[in-house]
């Protein structure tokens, strides 16, 4: 059927009108121009706020958009990072300018129902989120010259300065607990970076930290020779089997460890708590989350950036020194992640509470004044 000359006009109309109309801003658009806050609820110099930093600049550098400044805002505080997710959740920022940065220390006591948690996960979109591992460091007044000294341990007063009973510590303190350590635990620590400072200073003779803050500080301690890399967590495989940790190729994971000490390997109902909190703490180790309520178009933006950073040549070039030999997530895929993290079998969370509350605890502070 051939179109009548009102069609025609019709058309041409419309042509005009789209043509003049003023263009709504695209996702790559909404953030030009912004300051930007990722609130980091440790003290400067642990693992999150390394990674923290490190994806700041890397925001500044290549985020699609021109972005004003994207600074790190370190809230510590003595009863743990609690106070400032909760404070993340109960303010609000659904602007999308301000940013939590999570760790486990964050996801645990959410997960373990602690009374104090007034967030929920749920309310968060993840925007990225960062795998890691870790490694158990001890001091050189040991004198271990290999990890087949690791039997010289057992049985031995070791300190540790921790910052909560429902942190990130737990997975190196049960660790350490299922190689026959006796261990003294302090808690109180605003962060892992205290840890490694009291450790520095010869106030406590173990100390952890994850990738990011061992690769920058604990690593030169080893080099030096005043600490012995212990173990490395290790990662899970798909099938739950336990393997070297590629960031730290030359040191045994916590089972091969485990293997040296007692002449088998880890089984039992505490060595499944322990791999339970492993694949929750640290398949998503560290997330940047904003709030659910920001619109999606400054979402859509936030994985778009983050997105592009992950695939440039400076992000490729510097992680792995950073963030060590882990892959990093955006979009669904972070996700997915994020809701296997937290996600916890109530099963498992009982039997959790059961063995910090009645045994754990109870041994690691009998020694407290």
């Amino acid at each position: 059927m051939k179109p009548s000359k009102f069609d025609s006009v019709r058309a041409a109309a419309l042509a005009f009108l789209l043509m003049v109309a003023p263009h709504a801003p695209s996702a790559a658009q909404e953030l030009e121009d912004e300051e930007i806050t990722i609130i980091v609820p440790f003290a400067e110099g642990g693992g999150t706020d390394r990674w923290a930093r490190f994806y700041a600049g890397m925001m500044m550098e290549h985020f699609p958009e021109t972005l004003d400044e994207v600074e790190v805002e370190n809230e510590p505080d003595e009863e743990g990072p609690i106070i400032a997710a909760n404070e993340f959740a109960n303010d609000d920022h659904s602007d999308g300018l301000t940013l939590l940065g999570s760790s486990a220390s964050v996801q645990f006591p959410y997960l373990f129902g602690d009374t104090r948690v007034e967030y929920n996960y749920k309310d968060w979109e993840v925007l990225l989120v960062s795998p890691s591992g870790g490694v158990v460091y001890v001091s050189d007044e040991f004198n271990l010259l290999t990890h087949a000294d690791v039997r010289r341990l057992k049985g031995q007063d070791m300190s540790y300065l921790a910052q909560s009973s429902t942190g990130i510590d737990i997975v190196p303190l049960l660790a350490l607990d299922l190689l026959g350590i006796d261990l003294h635990v302090q808690f109180g620590a605003e962060g892992r970076s205290e840890g490694f400072e009291a450790f520095d200073d010869g106030d406590v003779d173990v100390d952890f930290q994850t990738t990011p803050a061992y690769l920058s500080q604990s690593a030169m301690l080893v080099a030096d020779g005043d600490a012995f890399p212990l173990f490395s967590l290790g990662i899970l495989d798909r099938n739950g089997k336990l393997k070297r940790d590629p960031s730290f190729p030359d040191i045994p994971h916590f089972g091969e460890v485990y293997r040296l000490m007692h002449g088998r390997d880890p089984r039992g109902e505490k060595w499944e708590i322990w791999k339970t909190l492993m694949a929750a703490g640290f398949s998503a180790q560290k997330m940047l989350l904003v709030q659910k309520r920001t619109p999606p178009q400054i979402i859509q933006a936030y994985e778009k950036g983050m997105a592009e950073i992950l695939s440039t040549r400076d992000f490729v070039g510097a992680a792995p020194a950073v963030l060590g030999q882990y892959p990093q997530y955006t979009g669904s895929d972070a996700r997915r992640l994020r809701d296997l993290a937290i996600s916890l079998d109530s099963t498992m969370r009982k039997n959790i509470g059961f063995w910090l509350i009645n045994e754990a605890l109870p041994k690691w502070t009998r020694h407290a004044e």
